[in-house]
């Protein structure tokens, strides 16, 4: 049984919301693979709605939920929160889904009261023009957001190198959670992988050695290398003052999800706290980590084809084309440098 994406549950055997069935039905009748896309975007949105408990909406609230709490704020509310970890094409797929879903409770006359679909539609647009304003200037942005990334992510890591963990726990788990933060964020220092790999990594693939092998996207098997000893000393730190047998390398330590492996969200707030408590750059969020480190290996010379492998890239291509607007600059610079000290 799947999960959730956002809180880690398990996936309810029920739909989020009355007439997503026979909403879904329509659409794969069209295209089944759209269709599987759409309902795992409005399962995001329950599972954001229920995390977040906005309105009448609540962690223990059973599926199917009411449709009377979906309002236009709060479509863009999720929209700003899952665009901070998800990428901005999965993003707007799964907004897509939603809309499409909303569209077609208008037209059989099921739509939520704080739903204005056009002011939607039109909100939507006009995201639209801004990047397409801006989209001339993007490969600036990258070039600015990396060297963001080269300045300020290492700041990151010391916040978590430098923190002031209790000597002892409390009822809350407040030392076990901060030696998991601190092996969290190293570990993706160190290793470049998904959040969501992370997040799946088990307690046995450590044990057995620091070279797991992971499923990663599209179930493309790799091997991970933890080599750096400030990992794998931040990691047996946490390892040690545990006293369960989960299976999760990385679990909860709330009272309500205790045992349960780290939620996406979870990750994704251990990069937040320090970017907001040293007035880093907002954008700044835990999948940087995997750009930083792999500019960081490219500028120190590791060949492409490493990095494909290292980052989980089924194609050498998707790597290429991913860094070389950051690279490309640098890369013909230092080549220029050893062609002008020639001899003439």
């Amino acid at each position: 049984m799947g999960k959730l994406p956002i809180t880690g549950r398990l996936l309810p055997s029920a739909q989020p919301f009355p007439f997503v069935g026979e909403w879904l039905a329509e659409q794969a009748s069209y295209n089944e693979k759209t269709a599987k896309t759409y309902i795992t975007g409005i399962r995001a949105f329950a599972d954001w709605l229920q995390y977040t408990g906005v309105g009448i909406y609540s962690m223990n609230m059973p599926w199917p939920m009411p449709l009377e709490g979906i309002t236009n704020d709060r479509f863009f509310l999720f929209q700003v929160f899952y665009g901070d970890f998800r990428t901005r094409s999965t993003t707007s797929t799964y907004l897509m889904g939603i809309l499409s879903f909303l569209e077609w409770l208008k037209d059989n006359d099921h739509c939520p009261d704080g739903v204005l679909i056009g002011e939607i539609q039109r909100k939507l647009r006009r995201q639209r023009k801004k990047r397409k304003a801006q989209a001339h200037d993007s490969s600036a942005n990258v070039a600015e957001m990396d060297a963001i990334r080269t300045a300020q992510m290492p700041q990151i890591t010391a916040y978590y190198r430098n923190l002031d963990i209790p000597e002892t726990n409390d009822h809350h788990n407040r030392r076990l959670t901060l030696l998991r933060d601190r092996a969290i964020i190293f570990t993706m220092f160190i290793t470049a992988m998904r959040i969501s790999e992370v997040a799946s990594l088990k307690r046995q693939d450590i044990e057995n050695g620091w070279a797991p092998v992971i499923s990663g996207k599209g179930g493309k098997q790799r091997t991970v290398h933890i080599k750096n000893a400030a990992a794998r000393d931040a990691i047996d730190a946490y390892l040690s003052e545990r006293d369960d047998d989960y299976p999760a390398l990385f679990i909860s330590h709330a009272r309500n999800s205790f045992g349960n492996p780290v939620t996406i969200t979870t990750i994704h707030t251990a990069v937040k706290k320090p970017v907001k408590a040293l007035n880093l750059h907002h954008k700044l969020s835990a999948h940087d980590y995997r750009h930083y480190r792999a500019t960081q290996l490219l500028r120190d010379g590791v060949p492409i084809e490493v990095l494909q492998e290292l980052l989980g890239h089924k194609d050498v291509s998707t790597t290429r084309n991913i860094y070389a607007p950051i690279l490309g600059a640098d890369v013909v610079d230092s080549w220029l440098d050893k062609v002008d000290s020639a001899v003439i």
